[in-house]
């Protein structure tokens, strides 16, 4: 009997290891760095200053500006502005210069976060084509109008190309924009006018600062 208790706690004993065993490899599992993607090893991510041109149907483009637009290319795959040009389109959509500037200092910076999808990678030309997840923005000012900007890359890929002495990073978004105006009091709730869409493409161009 005595040696038949001996026996059990043995068995507890190697029961109790093998659960401390199990336990410590799931935390070790747990610490595990996640892999790094394709973007980070070829150097994707990092901070890039850079301008863009706008396309207009009434214009071949808009005045060149200078660069001083600032995107920052996350390891997660994003693409975040600190300022979204909208300028111009805030102009297109206001009669005078004045309620335009009225409007943009009421807004001030617009932050915008994009997603992005690798669809093509050319390691010999050290090159990545990628497709952005558009999203569009609405934004409401205090008289209650609301700027509404539809965005689309229309199925047409960016690009980041890496030389040896520089990383760049190109695409394209058209837009779609209009002011909505709200509903006089007397009017129907569905009656809200807009005023005609206005539309064009920013043509993105940047270059890397930082890592």
């Amino acid at each position: 009997m005595k040696s038949l208790k001996n026996f059990h706690k043995t068995l507890f004993a190697v029961a109790v290891l093998c659960l401390s065993v199990g336990f410590a490899s799931c935390s070790d599992d747990d610490d595990d760095p996640v892999a790094p993607g394709i973007e980070e090893l070829m150097g994707m991510p990092g901070t890039y200053n850079g301008s863009v041109t706008v396309l207009t149907p009434r214009a071949d483009e808009s005045e060149q500006p200078a660069k001083d637009l600032t995107l920052v290319v996350t390891k997660d795959k994003e693409l975040k502005f600190n300022n979204f040009p909208i300028k111009d389109i805030i102009y297109s959509l206001y009669e005078t210069a004045e309620e335009a500037d009225a409007v943009l200092e009421e807004i001030g910076n617009l932050e915008k976060n994009f997603s992005f999808e690798t669809k093509e990678i050319l390691e010999e030309e050290q090159q990545i084509k990628f497709d952005v997840d558009t999203e569009d923005i609405e934004i409401p000012l205090e008289n209650g109008v609301i700027i509404k900007i539809a965005l689309d890359d229309n199925e047409e890929l960016g690009l980041y190309a890496k030389s040896e002495n520089t990383e760049k990073i190109t695409f394209k978004l058209s837009y779609k924009a209009e002011k909505v105006t709200p509903a006089e009091p007397e009017a129907k709730e569905d009656s809200t006018p807009t005023e005609p869409t206005k539309s064009g493409i920013y043509n993105f161009s940047f270059e890397k600062i930082t890592k």
